[in-house]
């Protein structure tokens, strides 16, 4: 008999994931895309309480990492590399790539220049490849251009999801979906994004960049 799921654990391990990102100076991109490397989700409202020790254990070891001395780690930690993870988890809830994860970040940038791993790209190199995210991202409707903020980045994202919706749902669904989602009390602009993102995916099973 499969055991009942425990809802005080559920919130434990949750809250124990927020707290460890945070005391990380994690973002909620960079947050998502360790939880994804771990379950294959990015959210840790959808982990079942095993995918929870999974995600937290990911997180921790993260500091474990840093705290080991290693060649080549710095632009894993950059500015560049979080970019590049932040413009291909959006690929990703614009149903543009298939995968979230680490892995799939570093077979695309085998594909672009030949290196298997973000903390062997050059700036120049990562660079290249966030000009490579770009351009899928403007094959999908998302025009990303050089200096706008992340704010103006999401608004831009979100109104090239609601057209992809337009495309996979008739009207009356997408403006039933849409109305459900962003009339949702307090809700935040990523959440949108993420929501939005479930929708298309759900509709389109996996697109490709």
């Amino acid at each position: 008999m499969t055991a009942a799921p425990d809802p005080a654990k559920r919130r434990s391990l949750i809250s124990a994931i927020h707290a460890e990102a945070a005391k990380q100076g994690m973002d909620d991109d960079l947050r998502r895309q360790v939880i994804a490397n771990a379950t294959g989700k990015t959210s840790s409202a959808d982990l079942t309480i095993p995918e929870l020790g999974k995600a937290l254990d990911a997180i921790k070891g993260r500091a474990g990492a840093r705290q080991q001395p290693a060649r080549g780690r710095a632009l894993a930690e950059s500015d560049h590399a979080r970019k590049i993870r932040a413009l291909w988890l959006s690929l990703w809830n614009l149903g543009a790539v298939d995968n979230p994860t680490e892995a799939a970040i570093a077979a695309f940038a085998e594909r672009q220049l030949g290196v298997q791993a973000l903390q062997w790209v050059t700036p120049h190199q990562a660079s290249s490849i966030i000009e490579a995210l770009r351009d899928i991202g403007r094959r999908h409707g998302w025009d990303v251009k050089p200096g706008c903020t992340v704010a103006e980045a999401e608004v831009a994202l979100a109104g090239a999801q609601f057209e992809m919706l337009r495309g996979l749902l008739h009207i009356d669904a997408v403006d039933e979906a849409v109305t459900a989602i962003v009339c949702t009390h307090g809700i935040s602009q990523r959440e949108v994004i993420r929501r939005y993102g479930e929708l298309i995916r759900a509709h389109k099973g996996g697109a490709h960049g």
